[in-house]
């Protein structure tokens, strides 16, 4: 079995090409959060800034990225000590402000309330704008 990205096979290419083209959101964000960023701002910033992005374009990725799933106001406080449907909205953040042309999110929907399915599906909207998301979900009435 293949798995092709972008065309290529994904055998040995390195992570950070991977990374590129393809963002991915884990079922549990306790795997997806660096737990090296003191703030869901800079935890958000990580992906675009270790991709290369200068600090401006970074900036402005990571703000776009809080504003798709409405967490502006939480942008200073550490990832850890938010609950864990927020933390699952600061992982999608993170993964979008890398602008992925794919997203695949893995049960994003897992323990979250009406408005925090709400976010999610705005941050898969917002997505769909320069690319697609793909949802693996259980969630039949979320799909």
């Amino acid at each position: 079995m293949h798995v092709l990205v972008g065309g290529r096979d994904a055998v040995g290419v390195p992570v950070a090409d991977l990374a590129r083209s393809v963002g991915f959101v884990f079922q549990d964000p306790d795997t997806q959060l660096t737990g090296v960023t003191r703030t869901v701002y800079e935890e958000v910033a990580f992906g675009p800034r270790v991709l290369g992005a200068p600090h401006r374009l970074a900036h402005e990725k990571a703000r776009q990225a809080l504003e798709s799933v409405e967490l502006e106001a939480l942008d200073r406080v550490h990832p850890g000590d938010l609950p864990p449907q927020t933390q699952r909205l600061v992982a999608i953040a993170a993964a979008l402000a890398s602008e992925p042309p794919v997203l695949i999110l893995d049960e994003p929907t897992a323990g979250q309330d009406l408005e925090g399915k709400r976010r999610i599906a705005a941050a898969i909207t917002h997505q769909r704008t320069r690319g697609c998301a793909m949802v693996i979900t259980h969630d039949l009435d979320f799909a």
